[in-house]
């Protein structure tokens, strides 16, 4: 960024050009700090372009005295953790210690320029970080970034346009979100026509999930003492696409996982794990055999020789099985299904195997199709997200305006 710029630019460092305040918490114990008077801004309230006006969090007009209010267009930047992550002032606000805040002298930056700028050289900033447990960018360190200054009506200009490449970009991006939310619902769409619901026919069979399978259970109740290698310890969180990624799996000791084998923890081939607690509903067929252990957030469920394997997973994975197991879900800060009522979940199947094998078929044959869509969704979207550095990149060497 510092180079390739117009010769009536100027170059210069964010101290030369605006006070930079850095936030403060004012005191938890003492709750007259806190009221609705200020907004007080923390990391995760940033990273939208929209101005910020509210926050989780105000500080009462004490609490403001004991903080440092920065006015309406501060450009907030966090320097400790999510370094780089930002947002703009709507209002008259502070912030946590984790943030500074740029206030420009608008005689020489416009503040959305700044913003605009300092976007553009988010990677810079935090390349500053210090190399500690958590990366730090000190005051100090941040004031000496360098900032192209054109004259102001340049400035205006490339904000002007900056404004309306944002707008559309965001346009675009919740639009291809949109289509990547219609294509994903083609396999749930296609499984819930093919299969009835009322007035069953002969060929078709209704029954509980605990009647159809050997065993319907979950994994640890706890997490045992992990250890540098061993036997793999799964949870929720190490579910991706739709299996198990065990490169990101902790380990824990071979005793260990004996002791909960015995409690039926371990999945074996045939069965189809069910994500109970937190992100409810996502399905993983395990079709290898391996030694693992699931946290308790994965049910294990393991069919009976009625219904396949495959089936069950598609099964699972409907809107109307789905449906059925949210409606299950309980508890507020983190939603779980309870082991009992997934049990009770109504299971629609056709008695004749053959019968089943054919629906898989068509099954698989949808869900290739939509995974190809996806796959092209997402080279979509990895185009667009390269966009924005482009157009910044172009703005910031003069060829925007």
């Amino acid at each position: 960024m510092e180079t390739e710029m117009p010769e009536d630019w100027e170059l210069k460092e964010l101290s030369e050009v605006a006070e930079v305040v850095t936030g403060s918490t004012p005191s938890t114990e003492i709750k007259k700090y806190y009221g609705d008077q200020y907004p007080w801004v923390r990391p995760p309230e940033l990273g939208s372009r929209a101005p910020i006006v509210k926050t989780n969090v105000k500080l009462s007009k004490e609490g403001a005295k004991k903080a440092r209010l920065v006015p309406k267009g501060a450009v907030l930047v966090c320097c400790i953790g999510s370094i780089g992550k930002m947002g703009i002032a709507g209002v008259e606000l502070a912030t946590n210690q984790q943030i500074n805040s740029v206030v420009f002298d608008e005689k020489q930056i416009n503040p959305k320029f700044g913003y605009y700028y300092l976007l553009s050289v988010s990677d810079k900033i935090e390349q500053l970080g210090s190399e500690t447990t958590i990366k730090i960018v000190n005051k100090s360190r941040f004031s000496t970034i360098k900032i192209a200054k054109p004259p102001l009506p340049i400035q205006e200009k490339i904000v002007t346009k900056l404004d309306a490449f944002f707008e559309k970009y965001e346009e675009m991006k919740k639009e291809n979100k949109n289509i990547k939310q219609r294509q994903s619902k083609i396999l749930q769409n296609s499984i819930e026509s093919l299969i009835p619901k009322d007035n069953l026919s002969n060929d078709w069979e209704k029954n509980e999930l605990v009647n159809v399978c050997t065993k319907v259970t979950d994994g640890a109740h706890f997490s045992p003492k992990y250890v540098p290698s061993g036997v793999p310890f799964a949870t929720i969180s190490n579910v991706k696409e739709e299996a198990i990624d065990f490169s990101s799996c902790k380990f824990i000791s071979k005793a260990d996982f004996e002791k909960l084998k015995k409690n039926d923890c371990n999945p074996l081939r045939g069965d189809v794990l069910f994500s109970k607690d937190g992100t409810v509903g996502k399905v993983i067929q395990i079709d290898y055999d391996r030694d693992f252990i699931v946290l308790s957030s994965l049910a294990i469920i393991r069919p009976k020789k009625q219904i396949l394997t495959k089936y069950l997973k598609y099964y699972l994975k409907s809107d109307f099985a789905l449906k059925r197991a949210i409606g299950f879900k309980t508890g507020t800060a983190i939603t779980r299904v309870i082991l009992r009522n997934l049990k009770r979940l109504p299971v629609i199947y056709p008695k004749s195997i053959k019968k089943q094998e054919e629906m898989v078929e068509k099954f698989n044959l949808i869900e290739k199709k939509m995974n190809e869509l996806l796959g092209q969704q997402k080279g979509i979207d990895a185009n667009l997200n390269s966009l924005p550095k482009a157009v910044l990149a172009k703005a910031f060497s003069g060829k925007l305006c």
